[in-house]
């Protein structure tokens, strides 16, 4: 296969006969308790290629045997905010949502989290709050105004999609509450939560970035405080105050019938501290509430705001997953725990400037991101987010939102590639190597699927063609293999545009179809596919795959 363009990734579906390998899963990781076989049906819209003749510069060494991690289904969610208010009327944008078959939508939002109040309603008072705590539409929980979303329309949106959730509930009331015993009566709130969810959702965080002083409770005002608390967090806090919050929250699940699954909040950089409180914050909590959460919680924004050269930014995701996953692994083994589940529940990338982040270079580090997540055993990822303003640009939002040049609610440049790569990408990580002259500029994740094929992601980092050969090993080679070519236009370096198969759209920024043509496409009430303009390209298979 030959990389035409300034940067590239393939998807590709290699048809075979039925192999069955499955990996080693935990019985103690709590995002593989329900695992299940991947099953996916070959491209039914296809157009017929001639394999290139081209020498290869490079060789993809994939051994099906090797299986290095089993994919977790929850690996490819999203988070959405109670700023949407909506979305879940607009029939086009929900669509698209459940295309991306995401498993997971993470609520009610991240910093909003430690301000959110769920039941709360426009004629209640808090009056255990600071006088400076501003209640606003948007943490209210049960609040109709249509500029937010209740917490009922999140359920309804989940239903409508066909996606289960994670629910980070507010810690930080334990902080900056006024009341006597502030930590249990923000642990009761979390628990009554539980109780109305009845069963509906089964992942729950304990707060979001405690250790950042752009959070509510990172620091309080003393004189408002009746439990002695000091007045700037640290981690042991967190990590005592958990101990109540997953008590609590345990009960009223077990009063439900409902078997809730429950993480804890941890920084994950050794080198990039954002103060002393980040600094200590691991072997703070760690030691107080590791053993009774069920899983670590992290957060990575990837490359600095400053960045604009594309190799360090598309360089980034496999430096900062690595350094995640040995900090958190080495601090548990200090306090003498094994390595835990970990849920990256925000990502995305940091740069600003040039439109980089509604660019097709962040749906490549998507891509990156993904692959080096699933590489390194994490159980679940939800990306920051489904929808923020437009910003000139500066939006982590995967649909527009105010895009000059796009209309509202239509998938930005990373929808494609991650559509594409839950799609096709199996239920097994196999071991892929790149030998070649150019190796270091040729990123690779290979699976394969228990309908029987193996779903290979290519990402070629540099600004020079390339091609490439595919050496299957372990495998049994069916007739033909399919691909998918996502590339950006050439209208800047940070395009906003997405060519699939040589195919894109009128707009200045991606988008998946003309408005209305949803509809037409679906038949006897199947989904419609957000791509379907776009055909996968096929050719016969050798052994040598180019």
């Amino acid at each position: 296969m030959v990389d035409k363009n300034r940067f590239l990734i393939f998807a590709i579906l290699i048809l075979v006969q039925k192999v069955f390998v499955f990996g080693q899963l935990t019985g103690n990781d709590c995002f593989y308790n329900n695992w299940k076989p991947k099953v996916v049906a070959n491209p039914t819209l296809f157009i017929d290629v001639k394999p290139t003749l081209t020498a290869p510069t490079d060789t993809v060494i994939v051994d099906s045997n090797n299986v290095i991690a089993s994919v977790s289904k929850y690996m490819f969610g999203h988070n959405t905010g109670a700023w949407t208010g909506g979305i879940d009327d607009d029939a086009e944008m929900m669509q698209n949502i459940r295309n991306l078959n995401s498993e997971l939508i993470r609520w009610p939002g991240g910093n909003l989290s430690n301000e959110y109040f769920w039941n709360l309603t426009e004629n209640d008072k808090l009056e255990d709050v600071p006088a400076t705590f501003v209640i606003s539409d948007k943490l209210i929980g049960m609040s109709r105004n249509s500029k937010s979303m209740p917490l009922d329309s999140y359920y309804y949106m989940r239903s409508k999609t066909r996606t289960n959730g994670t629910i980070c509930v507010n810690y930080a009331y334990a902080r900056y509450g006024t009341s006597a015993d502030p930590v249990a009566k923000a642990a009761h709130l979390a628990a009554d939560w539980v109780r109305y969810d009845a069963g509906r959702t089964r992942f729950w965080e304990v707060g979001n970035e405690n250790y950042g002083k752009w959070e509510m409770g990172f620091k309080i005002d003393k004189k408002f405080n009746k439990d002695g608390q000091p007045e700037t967090i640290s981690g042991e806090l967190y990590g005592k105050h958990c101990q109540v919050f997953i008590d609590s929250m345990r009960k009223a699940a077990k009063e439900v019938g409902n078997d809730i699954k429950i993480g804890i909040v941890v920084y994950t950089s050794n080198t990039h501290f954002v103060g002393e409180v980040s600094k200590k914050w691991n072997m703070g909590v760690l030691p107080q509430a590791a053993s009774k959460a069920d899983y670590l919680i992290a957060h990575c924004y990837f490359a600095g705001h400053e960045e604009t050269k594309i190799n360090s930014i598309l360089n980034a995701p496999s430096e900062g997953i690595t350094e995640a996953t040995n900090l958190l692994n080495d601090q548990l083994k200090i306090i003498g725990l094994n390595p835990m589940p970990i849920a990256m529940t925000e990502w995305n990338i940091n740069p600003k400037g040039a439109a980089q982040q509604v660019s097709y270079i962040n749906g490549i580090c998507a891509a990156l991101i993904l692959g080096e997540m699933i590489k390194h055993n994490f159980g679940m990822a939800t990306r920051w987010d489904y929808l923020n303003g437009w910003k000139n640009g500066n939006s982590h939002g995967l649909f527009a939102n105010g895009d000059d040049g796009v209309p509202n609610h239509y998938p930005r440049a990373p929808f494609f590639y991650m559509y594409y790569f839950q799609k096709y990408f199996g239920d097994n990580m196999v071991s892929s190597i790149v030998k070649g002259a150019r190796a270091d500029s040729i990123s690779t994740y290979a699976s394969t699927l228990s309908s029987g094929q193996s779903g290979i992601v290519l990402v070629n980092k540099s600004a020079q063609e390339q091609t490439i050969s595919i050496n299957l090993n372990n495998f049994n080679y069916g007739k033909r293999y399919y691909y998918y070519v996502l590339t950006g236009g050439n209208d800047k370096t940070f395009s906003r545009k997405v060519f699939v198969n040589g195919k894109t759209t009128k707009h200045v920024g991606a988008s998946p179809r003309q408005p209305g043509k949803s509809r037409r496409r679906c038949q006897n009430n199947a989904p419609s596919s957000p791509l379907g303009q776009f055909p996968a390209h096929t050719a016969l298979a050798s052994r040598h795959h180019k």
